[in-house]
């Protein structure tokens, strides 16, 4: 069998074992779904089943959106997780909670605010996410969403399509809110149209899903902020004025 091996470059040990445990929890909860196959796993590297990629086609998309609106019913028993990951380079906290809007607001928004390099950023941040705990919290929990197993990092680098089967790679796995894995496919461009209408037929957005989203992201262009630097402050500040209006 082919074979894929990526290699730790990064400040974390455990990267890569916990990469195999998401891939490995990410595969218990999806049949339609496929996860590339763990040949080996170390602190050093991870060996994975090699995936040769195809264009994606109006069917991939459909196949894709049905596995992942089936992906998304099933249901935890709790938010968030109950080991770390690791969302691409950065530590992602977990815990174990019964209410997504907190889950979200400190084991999300509030760790990626406390790594920004910019001191002034950081403080401004820190200060509108203190001051809006509560707005944010209610506006996260008004749909009353189940814990769902996510992907956690869904755009279109981590989906694979052979020509017959929809892979998953690179998760940041746990369990919330299922808009959250809608609401990244959207944030590098969205996916083809027929991927929404066949998702929201079997598993439907609620009404808020279009404002709901921008909070969702702002956990992700913090993150490429840390990552990568300044050009996703826009991302950021739409965010945030958003959060200041709630």
């Amino acid at each position: 069998m082919e074979h894929f091996i990526k290699y730790n470059h990064s400040n974390y040990s455990d990267q890569l074992i916990c990469e195999a445990h998401d891939l490995k929890a990410l595969a218990q909860q999806t049949s339609s779904l496929k996860i590339p196959q763990i040949m080996d796993s170390t602190e050093s590297q991870l060996t994975l089943e090699y995936i040769p990629g195809r264009y994606f086609t109006d069917e991939a998309y459909i196949q894709l959106a049905t596995g992942l609106a089936q992906l998304h019913q099933n249901q935890g028993t709790s938010f968030g997780l109950d080991y770390n990951n690791y969302i691409g380079l950065n530590p992602q906290k977990n815990t174990c909670h019964n209410n997504w809007g907190e889950f979200f607001w400190e084991y999300r928004l509030l760790p990626q605010a406390e790594i920004l390099r910019s001191s002034k950023l950081q403080s401004d941040i820190i200060a509108i996410l203190s001051q809006y705990k509560a707005a944010i919290c209610d506006f996260l929990n008004e749909h009353n969403p189940h814990p769902a197993p996510l992907h956690g990092d869904l755009w279109h680098g981590n989906i694979l399509y052979n020509g017959e089967a929809i892979f998953l790679i690179d998760p940041a796995f746990y369990y919330g809110d299922h808009e959250v894995d809608l609401a990244m496919t959207e944030m590098f461009g969205r996916f083809n149209s027929k991927f929404y209408k066949i998702y929201n037929e079997q598993f439907p957005l609620s009404s808020n899903y279009s404002k709901r989203k921008i909070i969702y992201n702002l956990y992700h262009y913090l993150n490429h902020y840390n990552l990568f630097g300044p050009s996703y402050l826009s991302g950021i500040q739409e965010g945030l004025n958003f959060i200041k209006k709630l």
